[in-house]
């Protein structure tokens, strides 16, 4: 789920706003070899001026930005997840 998250730049900036660290976020580029441990930290360190409450953390606050993401981004980023759609649209 974090991979999906770092996926989309766009969303983790509307999420986020001017105290997200880009900079800190794992490139996009081979993402999905990374550890969720990794990817996860990364979402912390990039979120963590953004005030008790507000950074990222796993819980509801993962949900609502999961629910904020554009499946086109992750589809570009996230080979699992563009396997993940092909395999429920065949199902339907």
């Amino acid at each position: 789920m974090e991979s999906w998250c770092v996926a989309d730049k766009n969303a983790l900036r509307e999420f986020f706003g001017d105290c997200l660290h880009e900079s800190a976020l794992p490139a996009l580029e081979n993402l999905e070899a990374r550890t969720k441990e990794n990817v996860q930290e990364a979402l912390v360190n990039a979120t963590r001026d953004c005030g008790r409450d507000r950074g990222y953390k796993k819980g509801n606050r993962s949900f609502e930005l999961l629910g904020q993401l554009d499946p086109a981004e992750l589809k570009r980023h996230v080979p699992h997840f563009a396997r993940l759609c092909e395999m429920l649209n065949a199902r339907l």
